[in-house]
């Protein structure tokens, strides 16, 4: 994971490296790379260094933090951005970049690390890809793709933007693979992405795709609560 961290405070960049070196990720090392102004970060070289997570300090030379992010999002609207300030003020500016959360000054570590947590978290899901088996060849799916997998024809199939894959399997075991992912099984026949669910009816979901997905009645409590759940910590990503 590579970061990157922005500050004209040096004593700044050497703290948010020191409390979040203290991270042991499986499979994954941490890589910090420091500027001191916005502009350097601005014009590095991104076809040669892209990053999976960046720290701005609000307070720059020539650029603002909110205007080097928003330069920033023209090249990669993926990348996940905290905002480095000293004043609540900007809180509403982290809207225009849609940064991931605002860091105040002097920084609270567990703060932090909690946040650095969340944030490991949805850069995991943006990395993971879902393995299947699709026509006698191995085939990845972007976790984002997949609207919901479901039960067909004795086996399963899996609903994406790129199409229809059906594949061998045990929806119980692909919940289990899922669920830290955000999917939530809400029938026994159905695991569906809460990304992209637009409202819950009665007894139904529908989603972004126009498919309307039934509720098992015995699920109903479960999903509705989990979805506000997952509706809360987006929400809380930039508050």
């Amino acid at each position: 994971m590579k970061i990157a961290i922005c500050d004209y405070e040096k004593c700044i960049r050497e703290e948010i490296i020191n409390c979040l070196s203290v991270f042991h990720l499986k499979n994954e090392q941490l890589h910090f790379f420091e500027y001191d102004y916005g502009e350097e970060l601005v014009m590095h070289d991104r076809d040669t260094q892209v990053y999976d997570l960046i720290f701005i300090n609000i307070k720059s030379n020539k650029l603002s933090g909110i205007e080097v992010g928003k330069q920033i999002r023209k090249q990669d609207d993926s990348v996940l951005i905290f905002l480095l300030s000293d004043n609540q003020q900007y809180v509403p500016d982290a809207f225009a970049i849609n940064a991931f959360q605002m860091i105040m000054k002097p920084i609270n570590k567990s703060f932090l690390m909690s946040e650095f947590e969340r944030a490991f978290k949805k850069y995991q899901r943006k990395k993971f890809q879902y393995n299947i088996t699709y026509k006698g060849k191995s085939i990845s799916l972007a976790i984002n793709d997949i609207y919901y997998i479901e039960t067909y024809n004795r086996h399963l199939r899996a609903v994406t933007k790129k199409g229809l894959f059906e594949f061998l399997g045990v929806l119980k075991i692909e919940e289990e693979k899922l669920i830290q992912y955000d999917f939530i099984r809400c029938h026994r026949c159905y695991i569906i992405n809460m990304k992209h669910i637009i409202c819950i009816d009665k007894n139904v979901l529908s989603l972004i795709n126009d498919a309307v997905i039934p509720i098992g009645r015995q699920m109903k409590n479960s999903v509705i609560n989990e979805y506000k759940h997952y509706n809360t910590s987006i929400l809380g990503e930039i508050l």
